[in-house]
């Protein structure tokens, strides 16, 4: 438990940034007024520390808070299988446990990319801590990283689209919502694809109890209304 404990620790920094060797070389650089999108953001940190619990946030600066989650890839831990996670004290030494994370891919990377630099960063530090147990890095699923430009003529349609139904500007995230069939449409299809979030941030997506509130789903059939009359003014 010790030596998986200190490899799981050695993934990232306090700060969230990824200690992997090489994992950032492939991450294009930010290009022109890319920064400005996400300073222009409607998003309250103060407020989603609270809604998280958090007691401080990894950034505090709004636009470095979501480039670090959004813009370059991250990782998580999710669990350890094999331990005991029961209510109570237990004094049994698990004779094999299972670290479970994930990474979020970003643009220009490829699972395959990133297993090679996990693997071979995990394998370096277990070589360095010298135990006497065994180690085996696996994949057990995996998805390609889906990104779009902003400026293409259906976004544009798109933000029109949401000023009228919603009197707004809309955002433009890249929050990860692990949908692999995005990337398989956009193959087999070879259009870009439009990803737009029209429920709430309480509806459980993807939970127990999923639902999308009345009004959010009035709106929407208005804004998928408003978004086909304006992709029909599209200059062909």
């Amino acid at each position: 438990m010790a030596d998986l404990t200190y490899l799981l620790s050695s993934l990232t920094d306090k700060d969230g940034r990824l200690l992997i060797t090489d994992i950032y070389n492939s991450v294009p650089p930010l290009h022109a007024g890319e920064q400005d999108i996400y300073t222009n953001i409607d998003f309250d940190t103060s407020v989603y520390g609270n809604d998280i619990g958090a007691v401080k946030l990894l950034r505090q600066d709004k636009a470095d808070l979501l480039l670090n989650g959004w813009r370059y890839p991250s990782l998580s831990i999710h669990g350890i299988e094999g331990a005991h996670g029961e209510f109570g004290l237990k004094c049994v030494i698990p004779g094999k446990v299972t670290g479970k994370f994930s990474i979020r891919i970003v643009e220009n990377q490829s699972p395959e990319e990133v297993k090679k630099l996990v693997t071979d960063y995990l394998t370096k530090k277990w070589q360095e801590r010298g135990s006497a147990t065994r180690i085996m890095v696996t994949m057990t699923a995996s998805a390609l990283p889906w990104h779009e430009d902003p400026h293409h003529p259906h976004y544009l349609a798109t933000q029109k689209a949401t000023k009228y139904v919603y009197k707004k500007d809309g955002d433009l995230i890249r929050a990860g919502g692990t949908m692999p069939i995005i990337t398989t449409l956009k193959k087999i299809t070879g259009k870009n694809i439009i990803n737009v979030a029209l429920s709430a941030g309480d509806d459980n997506i993807h939970a127990q109890n999923e639902k999308i509130d009345k009004n959010n789903y009035i709106s929407g059939t208005k804004f998928m209304a408003a978004y086909l009359y304006e992709v029909s003014r599209i200059e062909k």
